[in-house]
């Protein structure tokens, strides 16, 4: 709510937004497959490894829809999550229910899953950090290009 209205002939996902969903597919399911593929090998145990990846996926959404807020500002820059608390209630009832599968033994037997260990919560979540910052980085890349304007005294000017 705080940029310009968009103009009826600019594309609803610019191509940023491609580029940054294709940045976040691959990095979420590398991720996924490394995990998957770790806890399969090593111990042997798919239904474990499932659950890892079903957690992942669902956390790594949950957490870089922040950065999503804008396309333009780097999330430090962003307006007080305060501001869009109907966002902040959305993620926090996503968390539960993601974490439903792995606390309630009867919805995880229905779903296949295995209750999860504290250190595999932490490497699930640095997953979805690392996501976030590579969003972040993306941006940071788009407006550093974007904000380079040529003049013709004196060649590159910097706005903003």
């Amino acid at each position: 709510m705080d940029e310009k209205p968009k103009s009826l002939k600019e594309p609803i996902l610019p191509r940023l937004g491609f580029s940054l969903i294709g940045v976040i597919s691959i990095g979420s399911t590398i991720a996924a497959l490394s995990i998957f593929g770790y806890y399969f090998g090593v111990h042997g145990d798919a239904v474990e490894g499932r659950s890892l990846v079903f957690a992942s996926f669902a956390l790594n959404s949950l957490v870089y829809i922040f950065a999503y807020r804008s396309m333009r500002r780097p999330l430090i820059r962003m307006s007080p999550l305060r501001r869009n608390m109907l966002l902040v209630f959305a993620v926090l009832g996503g968390f539960v229910l993601v974490a439903l599968p792995f606390t309630v033994p009867a919805l995880g037997q229905a779903l296949g899953t295995v209750p999860l260990k504290p250190f595999q919560w932490l490497m699930i979540a640095g997953v979805a950090l690392t996501l976030l910052f590579s969003v972040e980085i993306g941006k940071a890349i788009r407006n550093r290009v974007n904000t380079r304007i040529k003049t013709p005294s004196n060649g590159t000017l910097r706005a903003g």
